[in-house]
Order: structure tokens, then sequence, then C-alpha cells
């Protein structure tokens, strides 16, 4: 506790000697009215020469002498506490002077050791922050490229129904055409080399020859045939389902990997949450520690005694 200077001192001085006139007074004439009211008229006439000099009060009675205005001062640091100093009782002080001063050095070591923390917290902080950037680049680069794979698998599917399979049965179509016209000359061919077979104008192998090219075509004529009729009641019906799943497994891809890139999203943001979390406890306490160190040295929060 800090006392400051008596401001009122010589009002009080002069007050307390009014009072000790007074009591004076009453143990003199007691209960008698007319006694004291004759004294305090005789007493009104009298007059002094006020001087400056000492002036000796005593007190009989036990008291406290209590200052006008008071600071209370405690201290505000947790647990127990070893005392290194303290000022001496009854000096008079300058607001901002040291007053007491209590041992830091646990405060410090533990200063260092959540130092410590804090450091590791932050790099776990700053590590799963850069993660969240990772996580949705990564996130949005799977996107991407399963998008990228839904759109070729629709691409493939539009191309064979509106190019390709058209393509396929023009040429089989194509082939069909060319076949049959071979044929048709094979066979005019052979029937003109039967004639002359019969005059002699050729001979058996020459004839042989003719109605083996025209098997010949006939067979080209009939695979060619069979090609379209399997092209478009096979491979075409086949191709389209293999397409089409195509395109379904790449819907069902893009979703799953949009679901996991949330996932992975929101899974980054809450550690970077819990970390930012931890950290900020961390140095939460660290800064209470800070705090409970200063609060080790007391100073005096006004002028006094």
């Amino acid at each position: 506790m800090i006392m400051t200077r008596f401001s009122t001192r010589s009002i009080t001085i002069i007050s307390l000697v009014v009072l000790l006139a007074i009591a004076i007074m009453f143990l003199a004439f007691g209960d008698n009215p007319s006694e004291r009211s004759a004294v305090l008229n005789e007493q009104s006439q009298v007059t002094f020469t006020a001087q400056q000099g000492p002036l000796l009060i005593n007190v009989v009675e036990s008291g406290t002498i209590k200052a006008r205005d008071q600071e209370i001062i405690k201290s505000e640091v947790e647990g127990k506490n070893v005392l290194l100093w303290i000022i001496e009782e009854g000096k008079q002080v300058n607001k901002g002077d040291l007053l007491v001063e209590l041992d830091a050095s646990k405060l410090q070591d533990k200063l260092v050791d959540q130092q410590i923390m804090v450091k590791n917290k932050e790099a776990d902080f700053i590590r799963s922050r850069e993660n969240l950037d990772v996580v949705k680049n990564q996130a949005q680069s799977d996107i991407e490229k399963a998008e990228l794979d839904l759109s070729f698998a629709r691409q493939d599917l539009q191309k064979y129904v509106e190019g390709e399979y058209p393509k396929e049965v023009k040429e089989t179509e194509s082939k069909i055409t060319v076949a049959r016209e071979e044929l048709r000359r094979a066979e005019e061919k052979l029937d003109w080399s039967k004639v002359l077979f019969k005059e002699k104008y050729i001979s058996q192998t020459e004839l042989q020859a003719d109605e083996l090219a025209a098997k010949k075509a006939q067979l080209d004529l009939e695979l060619a045939s069979e090609e379209l009729a399997l092209l478009k009641k096979f491979t075409n019906s086949r191709t389209i389902a293999e397409l089409e799943s195509n395109v379904r497994q790449a819907e069902m891809a893009l979703e799953r990997i949009r679901r996991k890139a949330a996932a992975d999203v929101i899974q980054a943001k809450a550690e970077l949450q819990a970390n930012k979390s931890q950290y900020d406890r961390e140095v939460d306490k660290m800064e209470k520690i800070e705090d409970q160190i200063l609060k080790t040295k007391i100073h005096a929060p006004a002028d006094g005694l």
C-alpha cells in the first residue's frame, strides 16, 4: 500500500486543537450549562498572537493513521513465488519506481519450452496451409482430367455413330458392289470360255482358270455380304454398347473424383483449422507466460510513501 502526501495537514491540526479545548472544558465544568457558557463568553474575549512553531499533540487513545488516498498493490503472478527484493518501508517513491521483484527463473524456463512448442505448432500450421493449396490444385487437376476423359468418351461415341460406322458400312457395300461386278465379269468370261473350249480355241487349263476366277469372285461377294451383315447386326451394337459404357464409366469417375476432391479439401481445411487453433492456443500460453514474467516486477502506480 502506498500512502500519498497529506494535502490538509494544517487544517487537521487546527481541528484537533479546537476539539481538545472543547473536551477540556467539558471535563472541567461537567454538565453545568451556565458555567460552560460563562467560560465560553470569557474566552471569546481573549485574543492571542499566532506564531509559527512546532505543535505537539499527545494522543492518549490507541488508533490507526490512514492516508486519504491509497493504492492497493498485490502480486498478480500465479502460484507460489520467491521474493527476491522489496523496497524498504516508508520510502518516498515516484510513479513507475520498482517496489517488488519476484523470482522469474521458473517462468523463464517455462517460456523457453513454450517458445519451442509455439515453433512446432507454427510449423504444423504452415505445413497444413501449404497442404491445403496442394490438395486444392490436385483436386482441380483430377476433376479437369476426369472431365476431359468424359468429353473424349462422348466424342468417341459420337464419332463412331456419326462417322466411323457409316464409313464402314459404305466401304463394305462398296466391296459388295465391286465383288458383284467382278463376279458378273468372271461369269461372262467363263461362258465365253466354254464356247471357245467347245470350238477348240482354248485349252482345258484355260477353261479351268476361268472357272476358278468365277468361283473366287462368287466367294468374294459372299464374304463382303457377310461382312456387311456382321457389321450391322453385331459389330455396330457391340461397339455402341462399349462406347456408351465408356461414357457412363467416365461420368461415374468424374462424380467420384468430384466427391473425393471435395472431401480432401474439407479434410485439409479441417486440419488447417485444427493446427491454427492449436497454434493460437500455444501463442496465448506463451503471451501469458511473458505477461507473468513482466508481473514479477511490481512498479509504483503513483507517487507516494
